[in-house]
């Protein structure tokens, strides 16, 4: 009797269990198993991860993955981020998982997770992770092409650095530049636009000949005389000099003496006219870079030959000159002009790789046309350096002050560990340097104009210390006025 009664006891205990301990969950997290050095046939091949300086708190992570999805099957993808455990894990107390969207039905995927709440000055470890449907985790420490490095596994680990507050600014829609169809009627490329300051106003040269002068108080642009010529098809160089533009168009060439002639217009804005230069335009400026126009002369660099190039707009003639400090400076962008008469642009600091962009490094320096004569603006460098701007594309003058540092992109790595990692910080700040003070007295927050890495595409205009902005991104034009705050 009494082995009856315990009998009934435990029957009634076992049927009491929850159906979770009757029937495990393979996918709980009390099955899973960290797996170390391995066979499997899965590799973290890079990690990204990237940040942006108007909101240091976050970073995006992407962990890119290979495997043969005929013998590995994955449930789940991610990270594990710490501020203590050098090697975070699920086993470790303060790693946070960090599940990440992925689409895991294919050999190759992405993983992507945002890491948020981040502290800068603070020192992150991360470490992609897989696990697999029988519960073993992976890590990318331990899953990586480098056989060496698996053996001596390391975290990857960054810092975000501390920027100060960038100052808001308000974006105001303006009349959209007119573009044309091109040849053909076909859609039309807003990219192609080119604009240009003369006598306090924006005009905007499209390649089939068209132009369009900007009326900034009527927030209008008004047709102006058409070239007549279509120079699409022939490599378009388009510049200014003392408020007269200039079309220079040739067939491509690269090679020996075969340079055709080529073809130049100049256009008058007070006679609204367009003037055939004729042929006998000297140099072809085919393969040549526009850096800055001065005294009725205009620069440029030109890759092959290599050299510079001077086009006398009185004498309508382009002639190879010695410019030893221009050669040695050369811009991506033309050099800006000040109210000073000087010229400012930021040029790579040689013997710097490329190859990454945030390994890239620039600096600002000014130019004096009439000695061919460069002078690095030390103090805004050094200034621009301890606020982490490292390679500036951006220079505008506005008055006496130079606005430069939108578009920078540095690293904030601080080792790679096992993996191979690549990091950008995108700087979204707008940096105001007077050169009167010789200090920076504002950083504008320009996130909302245009994603940093297409920073590239922004063509600014400054009229009468007003600040546009025309951004073409593939069929879509935008223009705006930046009033910044």
């Amino acid at each position: 009797m009494k082995c009856l009664y315990l009998l009934i006891l435990l029957t009634l205990a076992i049927s009491c269990r929850p159906a979770s301990e009757l029937n495990p969950d393979p996918n709980s997290d009390q099955n899973l198993v960290e797996i170390g050095v391995n066979q499997i046939p899965l590799t973290f091949s890079v990690v990204y991860l990237s940040a942006r300086t108007s909101n240091l708190s976050s970073v995006s992570a992407t962990a890119n993955l290979y495997f043969d999805n005929s013998k590995v099957s994955i449930r789940e993808a991610g990270f594990f981020l710490s501020q203590t455990d050098s090697l975070p894990r699920l086993t470790a107390v303060n790693s946070r998982r960090i599940k990440a969207t992925t689409n895991l039905s294919t050999s190759s995927a992405e993983a992507k997770a945002v890491f948020s709440g981040l502290i800068t000055g603070q020192t992150y470890y991360v470490d992609p992770y897989v696990v697999l449907s029988d519960g073993r985790v992976l890590y990318g420490r331990f899953n990586q092409k480098d056989s060496d490095k698996k053996q001596n596994p390391s975290a990857i680990s960054f810092q975000l650095p501390t920027r100060p507050t960038l100052q808001p600014i308000k974006l105001a829609p303006r009349a959209p530049i007119p573009t044309p169809l091109t040849a053909g009627n076909q859609t039309p490329i807003p990219n192609y636009q080119q604009l240009f300051i003369m006598d306090g106003r924006v005009y905007a040269f499209y390649p089939t000949g068209a132009l369009q002068v900007y009326n900034a108080d009527a927030d209008k642009w008004e047709a102006r005389a058409d070239l007549g010529t279509n120079v699409f098809p022939n490599s378009p160089i388009v510049f200014s000099i003392d408020n007269k533009l200039y079309v220079h168009s040739s067939l491509n060439y690269w090679y020996g003496n075969q340079r055709p002639a080529p073809s130049m217009w100049e256009y008058d804005p007070l006679a609204d006219q367009w003037t055939d230069l004729g042929k006998s335009l000297g140099e072809n400026l085919f393969n040549s870079f526009y850096q800055l126009s001065a005294n009725g002369k205009a620069y440029f660099y030109q890759n092959y030959p290599y050299g510079i190039l001077e086009f006398d707009a009185a004498k309508r003639q382009t002639t190879r000159v010695a410019r030893t400090s221009l050669l040695a400076n050369i811009g991506s962008r033309p050099y800006a002009m000040g109210s000073n008469k000087a010229f400012y642009n930021a040029v790579q600091i040689p013997g710097i790789s490329v190859i990454d962009p945030t390994d890239d490094r620039t600096k600002i320096v000014q130019y004096q046309p009439a000695s061919d004569q460069i002078v690095e603006v030390t103090s805004l460098n050094t200034q621009l350096a301890k606020l982490g701007y490292a390679n500036s594309r951006l220079v505008l003058l506005q008055g006496t002050d130079v606005l430069t540092g939108f578009g920078s992109q540095i690293s904030f790595l601080l080792s790679a560990g096992s993996e191979n990692v690549y990091s950008t910080l995108f700087e979204d700040g707008l940096v105001r340097y007077s050169t009167v003070e010789q200090r920076i007295t504002a950083a504008y927050d320009l996130s909302s104009l245009a994603p940093n890495y297409e920073a590239y595409l922004l063509n600014p205009a400054l009229i009468n210390n007003r600040l546009f902005i025309f951004r073409p991104v593939d069929s879509v034009a935008t223009f705006w006025e930046v009033l910044l705050m």
